[in-house]
């Protein structure tokens, strides 16, 4: 009887990875419902929900984030944790534009992140994000949301600060 289900859990898992397109809507599907249920736990313990990842890329087209920091080789950050800190938005996801390096920004050390998930109602949950581990888009949805300001209207350093122990914890 115990191989019989490990059978049964076996085939629906190869099933999932064979059956496509409705195996890949019924997983935003899923993600979606757990991004209400995230958020109406945030709601309890004093998160203000946004509608980030609120939709499917299915439903609206997904965009990414490049955020750049930039500081100055050879210098310490005393006033503010960064020199230069941009952020840009492309109407593609991020595997549409892949940015694997930043070259002719000479006299500067720089860090980049590209992502499809921010804290504003533009961020769709998209069929990759789905793909993520439960643990990886809970603390995701939470840490997007705490971005609101209704949760924290502070200049983004310090805001940034807080909410990534709180939202990754």
């Amino acid at each position: 009887m115990a191989i019989l289900g490990i059978f049964s859990l076996f085939s629906c898992s190869v099933a999932r990875v064979q059956g496509g397109n409705e195996d890949e809507e019924q997983l935003l599907q899923e993600t979606l419902r757990l991004v209400q249920e995230v958020k109406e736990f945030g709601r309890t313990v004093g998160i203000e929900p946004t509608e980030a990842l609120s939709q499917s890329s299915r439903e609206k087209p997904a965009q990414s984030m490049l955020w750049l920091w930039m500081q100055r080789q050879g210098t310490l950050a005393l006033r503010s944790p960064i020199d230069i800190r941009l952020a840009l938005r492309f109407s593609v996801t991020k595997d549409e534009l892949p940015l694997e390096r930043l070259y002719n920004v000479s006299g500067y050390s720089i860090y980049f992140r590209q992502g499809n998930q921010f804290g504003d109602a533009r961020s769709v949950t998209t069929l990759n994000f789905a793909r993520e581990s439960l643990v990886t888009k809970v603390k995701t949805i939470l840490h997007e949301d705490l971005h609101d300001d209704r949760n924290f209207d502070l200049p983004w350093e310090s805001e940034e600060s807080l909410i990534t122990p709180l939202g990754r914890a």
